[in-house]
């Protein structure tokens, strides 16, 4: 807890997180059962696991649905309060050098987490894997609406609800560091299993990271886009060994840029 923060103050700080994220959930739940529902009715007699094997297809689309849903809950909700959603998370225009960097830092950190995840292969048990895999073939058979979905909609409303409004609001009434971690870990949760978690707690870490230094939810924005578009294109492409290394020569590159370029917002205007 800050110096400056009061019991009363943290205990708000953390329900407002809780109220972020019981928004989100509550939009997916509503809209994951509405498209079970309507799968149910037209395919009477139907076993409930084979409901499911049919929703598997629409599970992108729905996720996309739900996200562009909150987004547009919390603007009207920000604007019968009188305030702007996008200047709450700090989502302003950055300098183009940094939207430059930002997706060559997303696209080449694609690669580093999948040589960690390479990596992790010598020592994890293999279920870990084969869970993630099986449960990671979402995708509604149509490539432009996954893209769209993957690539546009989830880096928006995913950066807006665990960064600019949940990583944002935890770092008002905790170390930034503190923070940066506790947020990761929910963004990570809201994953696949067990590697699910780990590649998208590092993930968001960074993009957490990104956030704080630059003061701009544009460019962790970004950053997201260039990561998701990325793995994509690379899907069951044979990778070689120098895109690797120079993935990782990158990512340390940006991360120096970013550190010494931007000294981040202040606590005062957030």
């Amino acid at each position: 807890m800050k110096k400056n923060v009061t019991i009363r103050s943290f205990l708000l700080g953390i329900l407002k997180c809780v109220v972020y994220f019981g928004i989100w959930y509550g939009i997916t739940t509503i809209v994951t059962s509405f498209v079970v529902s309507s799968l149910s009715i037209a395919n009477p007699g139907f076993s409930t696991e084979k409901i499911l094997d049919l929703f598997m297809p629409y599970a992108t689309a729905v996720s996309g649905l739900s996200g562009a849903i909150f987004v547009v809950v919390m603007g009207l909700l920000y604007r019968h309060k009188g305030v702007s959603m996008l200047d709450r998370v700090k989502l302003g225009p950055c300098r183009v050098s940094l939207c430059y960097n930002m997706l060559l830092f997303g696209a080449s950190f694609m690669f580093v987490i999948n040589l960690v995840l390479m990596l992790l292969q010598l020592f994890a048990p293999s279920s870990w894997f084969t869970s993630f895999e099986e449960n990671s073939t979402f995708g509604i058979g149509n490539r432009a609406i996954e893209t769209i979905a993957v690539c546009i909609v989830a880096p928006i409303c995913e950066e807006i609800l665990f960064r600019g409004l949940i990583a944002k609001k935890l770092r008002e009434i905790m170390p930034s560091w503190l923070a940066v971690i506790l947020s990761s870990l929910v963004f990570g949760l809201m994953h696949n299993g067990m590697i699910g978690l780990i590649y998208a707690t590092i993930c968001g870490a960074v993009m957490c990271i990104i956030y704080f230094r630059t003061g701009s939810l544009l460019a962790s924005m970004l950053f997201h886009l260039a990561f998701n578009l990325m793995s994509l294109l690379v899907a069951g492409v044979s990778i070689p060994l120098y895109v690797f290394i120079l993935s990782a020569v990158i990512t340390v590159g940006e991360l120096i840029f970013i550190f010494i370029n931007y000294r981040g917002f202040n606590h005062e205007n957030i």
